[in-house]
């Protein structure tokens, strides 16, 4: 009745465009690029009674050039503990799932649901690009459709438990020929458990544990070495042949908390090859053992971190 009667508004509209352009003319040698090129971003965010709906948008004239989409446009409307997504976007569910990766579909975020937290998405992670055999530069691919969930609970005093699953599958019949441009449907699947505890009012762990599925080739024969047992509930959902391989990431961490600082001493060790389809770049290879420390001063108006170790191939 506030908002009818003009206390409040009904709808409040704010946002910001930025354009960058670049000019380019060469000297003593030939052209290389276009003379003219420009980048156009910008963000336009509606609140209409309670109603949240954020939309953001890029355009360049040099889209042609880019092997995946760059002019791209989202919504993302939010109300009270329900979050959509619709267009472009990116979700994080961890950094050895689904870590960012651009896709075009849709997904949704339920918060507060009891002690539960759920999200779920689907959308195509890469569109498909044709072979073009004048371009030295070409880098065909097939379409590639990816599908995620995230289910976490809260426990007391901040515990929690998570559990994550995230596919993608490369469509065949996307790409005429791959056989002979040597590129091969890829699939994938990573399945994460995640989780903290306070064993105390100082002291409290959390860990995560992923394994992951990569099967280089759709279409190769023959079966796999032995299927992981946190696979073992898949195996009507992913199919698995010679090509298909098994790779296994996690980190932990230990913090003690003070009145103005913490201290943690962390593990992270990933597999050589390790790989997930929901992330552009992914270091493996590694494990990594660190001590990392913050401290507020000032009452709390600086803060210094600081973190080393040692990390070991």
């Amino acid at each position: 009745l506030d908002r009818l009667s003009g206390k409040d508004k009904l709808l409040t509209v704010s946002g910001g465009v930025n354009l960058n352009q670049i000019f380019y003319t060469p000297y003593g040698s030939e052209s290389r690029r276009d003379p003219y090129n420009f980048f156009l971003s910008g963000n336009l965010n509606f609140d209409f009674i309670g109603f949240a709906v954020p939309l953001s948008f890029s355009y360049s004239n040099k889209n042609t050039s880019f092997q995946q989409p760059f002019n791209q446009f989202s919504i993302a409307p939010t109300y009270k503990n329900i979050r959509a997504y619709a267009g472009y976007n990116s979700i994080n569910y961890s950094k050895y799932t689904l870590a960012g990766h651009i896709f075009l579909g849709g997904a949704a975020e339920v918060s507060d649901l009891g002690k539960w937290d759920v999200s779920a998405m689907y959308g195509r992670l890469r569109k498909s690009v044709a072979y073009d055999s004048l371009d030295e530069n070409s880098q065909p691919s097939f379409r590639r459709l990816g599908w995620g969930t995230k289910v976490n609970y809260r426990g007391k005093d901040g515990d929690r438990a998570g559990l994550i699953i995230f596919g993608s599958n490369d469509q065949e019949f996307t790409l005429d020929n791959p056989e002979l441009i040597g590129i091969t449907p890829e699939s994938n699947v990573v399945i994460s458990l995640e989780g903290s505890k306070r064993i105390s009012k100082q002291l409290s762990i959390k860990a995560e544990y992923a394994s992951s599925a990569i099967t280089r080739d759709k279409s190769a024969i023959g079966n796999s070495i032995e299927v992981p047992f946190a696979f073992s509930p898949l195996k009507g959902v992913y199919d698995q042949n010679s090509s298909t391989s098994y790779y296994s990431a996690m980190n932990s961490s230990l913090t003690y908390t003070g009145s103005f600082y913490n201290v943690a001493l962390n593990y992270e060790r990933v597999d050589p090859e390790y790989e997930t389809h929901g992330a552009y770049f992914f270091n493996n290879d590694l494990e990594n053992i660190t001590v990392s420390t913050q401290l507020n001063l000032l009452k709390s108006k600086v803060s210094i971190g600081l973190n080393g170790g040692s990390q070991r191939n």
